[in-house]
């Protein structure tokens, strides 16, 4: 058995297991192929839609450059519109003296208390008191702005031009309490006036709020911008401007310390340094980036702008430059769609001969598996042939040495009767048990006899128990044991096979002689009738011993071929036949043959 599992595992499991390997091995390389494949085409297919990213990038860069907006950033922070521009000082703190100071403040308290209260003619008046003895420019100027809105709403409008044509002239960089210089808020009144002889001073009033603009903060140029009308065109384009640049910045604020380029969701910004006024500073521009439609049938598309791609998911990416080697703008994603991707189809492919190559592993060992068993088997068959053979051997030997030997003797001269009647009885007892054998082995060798119905006729079982016990008390008497019976006088009329009945219980006898006790063996033959009757409920014949017994794990085991449980190596004659032949004829009576017992207290047969 050792020998055939070696070669079975030599000739047929280590090949297998080589196979199996191999096989493993080029199913997951297969599959790291395909997903490499999956990986370059889809690399291939980002790089073409990048190259449309791209295209439109260059062409948003050229506007960009030509664009005259532009934002100025130094150390990495953000220093407006015009590097070269004063820092603008807080309109909370005028120009001159304490005094100067005090009547100004007392000028134009009294003159808005006027114009809340409606009277606007004295609120002229107010403005004027103070304005002779006044100095300071910044003081000054204040006043007459002041002045000019009240004439202007008194009705003397050419009290109102000049005042303001004054504040034109001389009120550049005065600070106003409103946000705006003097002279751009004068600028932006005159503006507003539009009569038709002040034409000249309009058309210099414009020319000097557009110059102005770069040195203004976004919010107070959009509300000079709103305030000019019309003519307020270009200023209000350039409002627009400034606020998508400044979005755009605080979207990628790293445009103001590093990068050259940058995409922030419609805008694209450019960053080149330059020197202005001495000083190297960013310059920064924005235009319009539109991107161009991604479509690639059976794929999702996406455009991400940033260095880096967003991480996890199947996706390939390809970076968007400006020009080789430029920033990085961003990322076009290339993935296939859902349910299934090609990356699904690729693992259940995999799987799928993973799962084929498992099943001939299963196949292959369940066939082992049943090689061996099927070995084992027909090795143990044939061990319980040369088992039979022996036994057999040994059973037919005795009763033809026997009847031999008795023949003999019966055949000398001057036998006295005596003598010959006691050879005669050895005779027939041995021949009936050499009967018994070959009937037992002619049931086993025809299994189809076993199938067949017994031929039943009416019977006296009671008197046929009495015959086979008389002809075993001879035998029990032979080897030391008491033999009784129970039940058997009188009359138990049934419809049975007589001979098969005869033959359970003399194998039946046989076994509990065969493995009585050493001393003070019995054996006991009891015959009862049925619960309705012999005629229609049957009878339960038994055979009750005191021998050995068998323990709980056993008791069925005692009915198998050849088998003789754990009295195998016990010096008893028997081939494991008697009691398989027993209950394979019960059960053709339409019976059968059952068995309690305790271990060292005997068994009973049913």
């Amino acid at each position: 058995m050792r020998r055939a599992a070696l070669l079975y595992a030599l000739i047929v499991l280590l090949p297998a297991a080589q196979l199996t390997w191999w096989a493993w091995r080029a199913v997951d390389l297969e599959h790291r192929e395909g997903l490499e494949a999956y990986a370059r085409m889809t690399r291939e297919f980002a790089k073409l839609e990048a190259a449309k990213v791209e295209a439109a990038a260059r062409e948003a860069a050229n506007l960009a450059e030509a664009s005259p907006v532009a934002g100025y950033a130094e150390g990495g922070r953000w220093i407006g519109y015009d590097p070269a521009a004063p820092p603008a000082r807080a309109p909370e703190e005028p120009e001159g003296t304490p005094e100067e100071r005090r009547r100004w403040l007392l000028s134009r308290r009294g003159g808005e208390a006027y114009e809340a209260r409606g009277d606007p003619g004295r609120a002229l008046d107010a403005y004027a008191f103070y304005l002779p003895a006044i100095r300071a420019p910044e003081l000054r100027s204040r006043l007459r702005l002041a002045g000019a809105r009240a004439a202007r709403a008194a009705g003397q409008r050419d009290l109102a031009r000049g005042l303001l044509r004054e504040v034109f002239a001389t009120g550049e960089g005065h600070a106003t309490e409103e946000g705006p210089p003097a002279d751009l808020a004068a600028a932006v009144a005159i503006l507003h006036e539009g009569c038709a002889e002040d034409e000249p001073l309009r058309a210099e009033a414009r020319s000097r709020l557009r110059d102005a603009a770069p040195r203004l903060a976004t919010p107070l140029l959009a509300r000079l911008a709103a305030e000019v009308s019309p003519g307020g065109e270009d200023l209000r384009g350039l409002v627009e401007a400034r606020r998508t640049l400044e979005a755009a910045v605080r979207a990628c604020p790293e445009v103001l310390a590093w990068r050259d380029a940058a995409i922030a969701g419609s805008t694209l910004l450019l960053a080149r340094g330059e020197e202005r006024g001495g000083r190297r500073v960013r310059a920064l521009r924005s235009a319009p980036f539109v991107t161009p439609e991604l479509a690639l049938e059976g794929y999702w598309l996406q455009w991400v702008p940033g260095e880096t791609p967003p991480p996890g998911g199947d996706a390939a990416s390809h970076p968007v430059r400006l020009a080789d080697g430029g920033p990085v703008l961003g990322q076009v994603l290339v993935q296939d769609l859902p349910l299934p991707t090609r990356r699904d189809y690729l693992d259940r492919r995999r799987w799928t001969k993973r799962a084929f190559i498992g099943l001939q592993v299963l196949v292959v060992l369940g066939g082992g598996a049943a090689f061996l068993i099927f070995l084992r088997r027909e090795r143990e068959l044939a061990r319980l042939r040369a088992r039979l053979l022996a036994n057999v051997s040994h059973e037919l030997k005795t009763p033809v040495t026997s009847v031999r030997m008795f023949s003999e003797m019966l055949s000398e001269p001057g036998l006295d009767p005596a003598q010959a009647r006691l050879f005669g009885g050895h005779l027939r007892r041995e021949a009936a048990r050499l009967s018994q054998l070959l009937e037992n082995l002619l049931d086993l060798s025809r299994p189809e006899r076993a199938e067949a119905e017994l031929a039943r006729e009416p019977a006296d079982l009671a008197a046929l128990l009495r015959e086979v016990a008389e002809g075993f008390a001879y035998r029990a008497r032979e080897e030391k044991a008491a033999f009784r019976t129970e039940g058997v006088d009188g009359s138990l009329p049934l419809e049975t096979n007589p001979g098969a009945v005869e033959r359970i219980v003399l194998n039946l006898l046989d076994n509990a002689l065969k493995y009585r006790r050493a001393e003070g063996a019995e054996v006991v033959l009891s015959l009862a009738a049925g619960s309705s009757g012999a005629a229609g409920g049957g009878a339960r014949n038994a055979v009750r011993d005191n021998g050995p017994g068998n323990p709980r794990g056993e008791r069925e085991r005692v009915f198998e071929e050849f088998d003789r449980g754990r009295f195998v190596d016990y010096a008893v004659k028997g081939a494991g036949l008697g009691l398989p032949i027993a209950r394979r004829l019960a059960r053709r009576l339409g019976g059968d043959l059952e068995l309690e017992s305790r271990e060292g207290e005997g068994s009973v047969f049913t």
